[in-house]
């Protein structure tokens, strides 16, 4: 396939690891990145796949259309199309938890004398953080 066919590409990047993961090939030219005035970031990337897996069993646009279903999976999902509702979970999983993890206000670890150790977030009040770090010995 041609790298310019569009209809098995996808800007998606976990989609892109998704497909990867049940062995959807990519094509021989497998990305571009595309840069500009209106793109935000280092660009954007658009992926190139073949039609099948290696072993036959998954297709690739079946696949894509399952990813964009948001009903999907569905209660009674045959066995082996399991995998791929897993691995969508997941990877949706992952981004809710990265975009958890970037709205929660970090520690710091504080060691004070004697091995005590405390952790002061970084938006405390600097009365109890002062309070905090007498009682560390700092």
């Amino acid at each position: 396939m041609d790298y310019t066919t569009t209809e098995l590409s996808s800007s998606n990047t976990m989609l892109a690891a998704a497909l990867a993961a049940v062995g959807i090939p990519f094509q021989a030219r497998a990305s571009t990145i595309v840069t500009g005035d209106h793109i935000q970031g280092n660009g954007r990337v658009t992926w190139y796949f073949e039609p099948h897996s290696k072993c036959g069993k998954f297709k690739t646009r079946e696949l894509m259309a399952k990813w964009a279903d948001i009903t999907y999976p569905k209660p009674g999902t045959p066995e082996d199309e399991e995998i791929w509702g897993y691995i969508k979970a997941a990877m949706q999983n992952h981004g809710a938890l990265i975009k958890y993890v970037k709205s929660q206000t970090p520690l710091v670890m504080v060691r004070g004398k004697g091995g005590k150790i405390g952790f002061v977030s970084l938006d405390l009040e600097p009365r109890i953080e002062g309070e905090i770090l007498r009682r560390l010995g700092i």
